[in-house]
């Protein structure tokens, strides 16, 4: 009987073996790939004489499966307040700012840096976009108005106007993308009563559109062109009406008063 036992116990081991878990065989869960994102700004370049902005923050990314937080810091000469930090859940793609970037005015031009910082709970932080800041006292230097009647029709408007205004030049050091992401506003008026003149401006004019731009008003160096033409009113007005010029960049302001010639 003994014997008959101890023959079994090979087979009964060689079936134990074969039942067990073989370890080396269990799939393990794939790791996602966690992927760096990269954020840009609109305007590309910030230019401010004392102001607040919400810059167009874009993010190219693939969807991520943790929360993540996008933050900011700044290195460089002058005084520039940021917005709080910005999460995402997983899933979401899109970078909107509820705080302004505000800077204070100062007294010579200088230049530094916003960092955009990316956390992510399973990677380093990583600095993922850059933002140049340029401070300066001014950024409009002047406006020049001149009539210029010849521009367009004179059977259709009544006073034509041309007006030149001249922007800060950009020094060597600073980034030179300021020229071409400076924004400008720009406003003629001569009041909203039925007694005003109507107006039509036309904005971000070439000189080599028109033939004839008075020379007073030709720029020597960064500027925006306009030009402002302007039709009586049916009914006279009590008093002789003006035309107001606004212009805006950066927290900097110039404006002009002319008297109107009917």
């Amino acid at each position: 009987m003994l014997k008959s036992i101890l023959t079994t116990l090979p087979a009964l081991a060689l079936f134990a073996a074969c039942a067990a878990p073989n370890k080396a065989t269990v799939a393990t869960a794939p790791e996602i790939a966690v992927h760096v994102p990269n954020v840009t700004f609109t305007p590309a370049v910030w230019e401010t004489a004392g102001s607040e902005i919400i810059p167009t923050l874009k993010i190219t990314t693939p969807p991520h499966t943790d929360p993540v937080i996008y933050s900011f810091h700044y290195a460089g000469d002058g005084n520039v307040t940021l917005p709080d930090p910005i999460t995402l859940q997983p899933g979401e793609t899109e970078l909107q700012l509820k705080q302004a970037f505000t800077a204070t005015a100062v007294d010579e031009a200088m230049q530094g840096m916003v960092s955009v910082v990316w956390s992510h709970p399973k990677t380093q932080s990583k600095v993922v976009g850059k933002w140049n800041v340029v401070q300066r006292p001014s950024i409009l230097q002047a406006l020049r108005v001149a009539r210029a009647d010849t521009l367009v029709d004179n059977d259709k408007w009544d006073a034509t106007y041309a007006i030149s205004v001249e922007l800060d030049r950009t020094e060597e050091w600073v980034d030179q993308d300021v020229d071409l992401n400076r924004v400008v506003v720009f406003q003629a008026s001569a009041g909203n009563e039925k007694t005003d003149p109507t107006l039509e401006v036309m904005t971000e004019v070439a000189i080599d559109e028109f033939t004839g731009i008075p020379r007073k008003v030709i720029p020597t160096g960064p500027h925006r062109l306009y030009v402002v033409c302007v039709k009586r009113p049916r009914i006279p007005a009590r008093k002789r009406p003006f035309l107001q010029l606004k212009v805006r960049s950066g927290g900097d302001e110039l404006e002009r008063f002319i008297k109107l010639p009917f």
